[in-house]
């Protein structure tokens, strides 16, 4: 399963087959873990998100899930609140507390067209997760721990293993779209 527990991290499948390690909290960790488990996710390579008959979430089914959200919370649907409004909140969020390169590195965004400082701001992992920290409220185990000064670019590599596996692409090359994450084998949402 491409979910780490023990230090809050997912890897996210990104557009152009890029992937990155995204700090998630450690409660959201624990619930993922076991919602894989309950629903049969049981490889290493197994899809993290089923539905209750244990096949494989597809991304038509979060459109369908905020369309019925709303019929049940009338200010989702007055707001249009969906998985893309929930992402921009949260980077809106984290880039008025945080600065725009962790806002930038909490979104995926590797892409280096615009302004020419874009190449400049970077952040890693710990700062990610320093962010996420603070907007949940809840400890996260990259936070905590001292592993460098913002100006080192996130990566796909994950703080315990090699930086990558075969065949996979760097996470800041190839991705047409990189703010656009595919969550676990072909979903289309954020965690975190």
């Amino acid at each position: 399963m491409d979910l780490d527990t023990d230090r809050g991290l997912v890897l996210l499948r990104e557009k152009g087959g890029t992937t990155r390690w995204q700090p998630i909290s450690l409660d959201l960790a624990t619930r993922l873990a076991e919602h894989a488990r309950i629903r049969g996710a049981v490889l290493p390579t197994d899809t993290l998100l089923r539905y209750r008959n244990g096949r494989p979430l597809t991304g038509r089914r979060y459109d369908h899930l905020w369309h019925r959200i709303g019929h049940h919370l009338a200010w989702v649907a007055a707001h249009g609140v969906t998985v893309h409004w929930l992402r921009h909140t949260t980077l809106t969020w984290v880039e008025r507390h945080f600065g725009y390169g962790i806002a930038r590195a909490y979104a995926g965004h590797t892409d280096t067209t615009g302004p020419a400082t874009t190449t400049y701001i970077r952040a890693n992992l710990q700062d990610v997760a320093k962010a996420l920290a603070a907007m949940t409220g809840q400890p996260h185990p990259l936070a905590m721990a001292d592993h460098g000064s913002t100006g080192t670019s996130t990566s796909t590599k994950h703080p315990a293993e090699p930086l990558m596996r075969r065949g996979e692409q760097r996470a800041d090359r190839g991705s047409a779209h990189p703010g656009r994450r595919h969550l676990i084998h072909g979903m289309s949402t954020p965690i975190g």
